[in-house]
């Protein structure tokens, strides 16, 4: 029931235009997606609440079933959220 709510306010804030999604594509080297990440942040006026080496150790570990050695293997999808926190899916 709580997830519900949570998964719906995250969609709302997606769909008002509040958060940002960056897509990762394959074959994009890990070193450059936390520069993805901040930059379009940035660009929609949303300071995020990491640096380049948590955004980094974050994708290696939460998305790692996307990740090969050192590149993206698989789409992935970061959504950035207006109080600067951001998920990885």
């Amino acid at each position: 029931m709580n997830i519900e709510r949570a998964r719906a306010t995250l969609d709302s804030l997606k769909h008002q235009g509040l958060a940002v999604s960056v897509e990762i594509p394959k074959g994009t080297h890990l070193v450059d997606v936390p520069r993805m990440i901040l930059n379009r942040a940035n660009r929609a006026k949303i300071k995020v609440g990491a640096n380049f080496t948590r955004i980094y150790e974050d994708m290696r570990f939460k998305a790692r079933s996307h990740i090969s050695g050192t590149r993206v293997s698989k789409p992935i999808v970061v959504t950035v959220y207006p109080d600067g926190d951001y998920s990885i899916e």
